[in-house]
């Protein structure tokens, strides 16, 4: 949060202490005060303690620079030499050290990062690990180290727990030993497999994790249902639709197989019909089952 404060508050409080005044061509927030000082003021350090310790600049203002400078190839550095890192390291915090700015965690939810995010908390700041769970595997990501510190250090929502193992399934990563180790953290934290997906949500058009797993890691669908049935949400399937989403593989059929024996009523004709075109093989298979 960006707070707007008065070019004269500042000047006042330097004057008072014995410095120059700074530029009437200074800035209106106090996050970009930090930036100004930093790069323009000689004293800079004690210029920033200084408002820091008036309250005319917070933790997070000295914190949201940071991140916004931070170069990823040296973040070990930040918290050994950066001198503005000791401002906040040798003063109590000032409750304003909350690393939740949504913007701060896609910037710095990469695994180089993973030094500044661990001492962020050990200076006395907190994280929003609800942000940043689901955040290491969007899109490409694949922040195993970040997820680790995170999965052991932190309790979680059910709704980021879902979103976490989600994008870990649609992106295949349980295809790894690392993905599956991870999905067995996320059931070990208490994820529920056996959910649908709220309208609007993420993953909302898959309709139910199950779905998901089924299109995109069936093995993983096929040793969930072997844990439990659900025939509720199995039942709602449109197998169709989701075969053709679905490079079909032999694991497929495999959970197909698994959920006959189980006692589930499967549309085994819909379905030998559709494969038969691209699918004989796998179409006979489903033939035999009827």
């Amino acid at each position: 949060m960006m707070n707007v404060i008065k070019l004269e508050d500042i000047n006042k409080t330097f004057v008072d202490a014995g410095f120059n005044e700074i530029s009437d061509q200074a800035p209106n927030f106090s996050t970009d005060y930090v930036a100004y000082i930093w790069q323009r003021e000689e004293d800079s350090i004690e210029k920033l303690k200084l408002l820091r310790k008036h309250k005319i600049i917070t933790d997070h203002d000295v914190h949201h620079y940071l991140v916004a400078n931070i170069d990823g190839q040296n973040v070990d550095e930040i918290y050994e030499k950066s001198a503005l890192v000791q401002i906040l390291a040798s003063e109590e915090r000032d409750g304003t050290l909350f690393y939740s700015d949504s913007e701060d965690i896609y910037n710095t939810c990469w695994d180089p990062y993973i030094e500044f995010i661990r001492n962020t908390t050990l200076i006395g700041g907190e994280i929003d690990q609800n942000q940043f769970l689901p955040m290491v595997f969007t899109g490409e990501r694949q922040e195993f180290e970040i997820f680790d510190y995170l999965i052991e250090n932190f309790e979680f929502s059910n709704e980021a727990l879902l979103k976490c193992a989600s994008w870990l399934i649609q992106n295949r990563y349980t295809n790894s030993e690392k993905g599956k180790i991870a999905f067995k953290k996320l059931q070990e934290k208490g994820l529920n497999a056996y959910q649908t997906y709220n309208d609007g949500l993420d993953f909302s058009e898959y309709e139910s994790f199950l779905r998901l797993t089924f299109i995109c890691a069936p093995i993983i669908c096929k040793e969930l249902l072997e844990v439990k049935q659900c025939k509720e949400i199995v039942n709602t399937f449109s197998w169709i639709t989701m075969l053709k989403e679905t490079y079909i593989e032999d694991s497929h059929i495999e959970v197909i197989k698994q959920l006959i024996i189980d006692g589930y009523e499967i549309p085994l004709e819909e379905i030998s019909e559709y494969l038969e075109k691209k699918h004989a093989d796998y179409a006979e298979t489903i033939r035999n089952l009827m």
